[in-house]
């Protein structure tokens, strides 16, 4: 079970969108969705060995409340977590237990920097 009182840092969670540049054409830029206190745990050992049938460059994985706007997996393709001024590129995401109370990402630290 999860505390509020274990989510100490706080993220951003970006997703990537197209706009239209200085000359017209379609340029990609990432575009906050919203802000979230997280808690932030580098996976051990055991956990990457476990992680790496899934997810096999996986790093971290991140707790954040629950957001409706998570729900849709074709969203999570195009997502990225801002720690600081750390890159976390979401692999994926899961509603811990199916009570949308508690969203899980696991993570990559350094890609999805363009």
């Amino acid at each position: 079970m999860i505390r509020v009182g274990e989510l100490t840092k706080r993220v951003q969670v970006q997703t990537k969108v197209a706009v239209t540049g200085a000359r017209g054409e379609q340029v990609q830029q990432w575009q906050v969705l919203f802000p979230a206190w997280a808690r932030v745990q580098p996976l051990s050992a055991g956990q990457k060995i476990a992680a790496a049938a899934e997810h096999p460059t996986a790093s971290h994985k991140v707790v954040i409340r629950y957001r409706s706007s998570l729900a849709d997996i074709h969203v999570l393709s195009n997502m990225r977590l801002m720690l600081g001024k750390r890159v976390l590129s979401v692999l994926g995401g899961i509603d811990i237990d199916e009570k949308r109370q508690w969203y899980e990402f696991t993570v990559e630290e350094g890609l999805n920097n363009g």
